[in-house]
């Protein structure tokens, strides 16, 4: 999903300024995992909350706050929001071993 903004000029500065619709479709851009720098170039972001990471697992938040508390899920704390580092469990499951069942 990539946001596309609109723009509108601001009289009294004279500045071109985002739109409040696309400063909205930004947020739900950044909320869904990506996030639009330039249009047409998107960038992944790869901090998540605990919710969306349940979500994209298939498991209750619970479980992962779970994981979270026991260290099998690589955390940043931004402000008060502790966010899953999607980056750095991707490294860790490069580097790791098959499993073997």
């Amino acid at each position: 999903m990539t946001a596309r903004t609109s723009h509108s000029l601001n009289e009294s500065t004279g500045k071109v300024m985002p739109s409040a619709d696309s400063k909205v479709a930004e947020l739900s851009a950044f909320q869904e995992g990506e996030a639009s720098l330039l249009p047409g170039m998107t960038v992944l972001v790869p901090l998540v909350t605990a919710e969306r990471f349940a979500a994209l697992m298939g498991v209750e938040q619970g479980v992962v706050l779970g994981w979270v508390n026991k260290g099998y899920v690589p955390t940043m704390k931004i402000g008060k929001r502790c966010l899953i580092n999607l980056a750095v469990l991707h490294r860790r499951a490069l580097d790791a071993d098959v499993c073997k069942h």
